[in-house]
């Protein structure tokens, strides 16, 4: 698509999550029925399908609401951070007071997220909010979506919003550590001892390690006020953004792809390494996603303590 196109088909979404879409609170649920944009009803979802998340067991054993409820409602976070951050770039093209009104709203609709946890004793812990109230679930990749719309909007939130924003990233960073990473109600159908051996047993795969450092570490680089841009494989001169950075957290998931010319003297490198790579044909590995200009020396992995 041409440019103008994409700028058309932008403006038409917009219209359509403002008069449409957005609900209480400045929540944005995930499904919408096509026909008329209204939430699904126990109607359209008669006849459904056992969905692989509850493993066997039913809705009402897990503490969920009905699948109409929880399919509609099950990314609403994340819906409603990635709004955040597309109206955050937005303003800063547009400078328009309605656009700004739109992101204060929008963050509203996270605090509200971050609120119904939080009456409950749970700070800092951010609920699936079915239907707009608690729930007993959470999920990691959520997690790391509302943690990138709240860094979009950070640098542009009036005083009383970034009061807000301080106090929910660091709670939000506080609960995860305290949590150790893991969501304590369980994920559906998975308990929490099945989330434990699935990311930190003997017998997981590297790639949950890279992905458990992607979803937490900008988040608690955030909490400490630090500046965080979030990059991957083709973000746009990738090169001179890392080239920017006092500290570079390597966890792209492919092999020696960061590389010494890409950082500026007195940059520190933490490597997350997933990768093992052979070397001389002896048996011997280091794990990296850093290339070879940075470090000669074989890197043993290591899990390093949470604080």
């Amino acid at each position: 698509m041409s440019p103008s196109e994409l700028e058309r088909k932008a403006l038409r979404l917009g219209a359509l999550v403002e008069t449409k879409i957005v609900r209480e609170h400045g929540l944005i649920p995930m499904f919408v029925r096509a026909d008329d944009y209204e939430l699904p009803t126990a109607e359209d979802y008669a006849g459904a399908y056992c969905h692989r998340h509850l493993k066997g067991r039913t809705e009402e054993e897990l503490g969920l609401p009905p699948m109409h409820v929880w399919r509609a409602w099950e990314n609403t976070a994340t819906d409603t951070a990635y709004y955040l951050a597309a109206m955050a770039h937005k303003y800063r093209c547009t400078g328009e007071a309605q656009d700004l009104a739109i992101c204060r709203r929008t963050f509203g609709g996270l605090k509200c997220t971050y609120g119904l946890a939080a009456e409950r004793g749970e700070q800092g812990r951010l609920c699936k909010p079915y239907g707009g109230v608690w729930s007993n679930q959470s999920s990691g990749d959520q997690t790391q979506c509302v943690t990138w719309g709240l860094a979009a909007y950070r640098e542009l939130a009036p005083p009383e919003d970034l009061a807000d924003y301080r106090r929910l990233i660091r709670d939000a960073a506080e609960y995860n550590m305290e949590t150790e990473y893991i969501e304590p109600h369980g994920y559906f159908g998975w308990t929490k001892e099945m989330l434990w051996d699935a990311i930190f047993g003997d017998e997981t795969r590297s790639k949950v390690h890279w992905s458990h450092a992607a979803i937490f570490v900008a988040q608690l680089l955030l909490a400490e006020n630090c500046t965080v841009t979030i990059a991957h494989s083709r973000t746009k001169d990738l090169p001179g953004v890392v080239r920017r950075a006092d500290l570079v957290i390597a966890a792209v998931g492919r092999p020696e792809m960061v590389k010494g010319d890409w950082l500026k003297p007195g940059a520190t490198v933490i490597d997350v390494g997933i990768n093992r790579i052979e070397r001389d044909g002896k048996g011997a590995y280091r794990v990296t996603a850093t290339g070879e200009e940075i470090s000669e020396e074989r890197i043993e992995p290591r899990r390093l303590p949470h604080r």
